[in-house]
């Protein structure tokens, strides 16, 4: 996950983005390969992005969107690694530290949590 500090309030977050889980209905292709995690505690708030997961179809660039985001929110901090699926036998890793964007593709290894996009969104 790529955490955004503070948090981003829903009423800062275009209604009609993609980005926004509520804008996919059930069974329908998500053309993005990133979403915003809202928590609902106080107010709505988007607290990280994460992966879509499975239901979105083939990773697209997940790095072009997270710097979107990034760039549409420039008064939030955002940090941590989101991993997509690639091609067989790679995982592509998005991080942002520092306020800098990267990816890389990298060799699947079932050993590093980080490869197995269901666990590295649990982190």
């Amino acid at each position: 996950m790529i955490t955004i500090t503070p948090p981003l309030p829903l009423t800062d977050i275009d209604p009609a983005s993609p980005h926004l889980s509520s804008n996919h209905r059930h069974g329908r292709l998500v053309p993005v390969d990133v979403v915003f995690h809202l928590e609902t505690d106080d107010r709505p708030v988007a607290t990280a992005l994460t992966w879509v997961g499975p239901e979105g179809g083939d990773v697209f660039n997940p790095a072009a969107e997270v710097r979107r985001i990034m760039r549409l929110h420039p008064d939030h901090t955002f940090a941590g690694t989101i991993t997509f699926p690639a091609e067989v036998g790679e995982v592509l890793l998005v991080t942002v530290a520092d306020g800098i964007l990267t990816d890389a593709y990298q060799p699947y290894d079932p050993a590093n949590a980080l490869h197995n996009p269901r666990e590295a969104a649990r982190a």
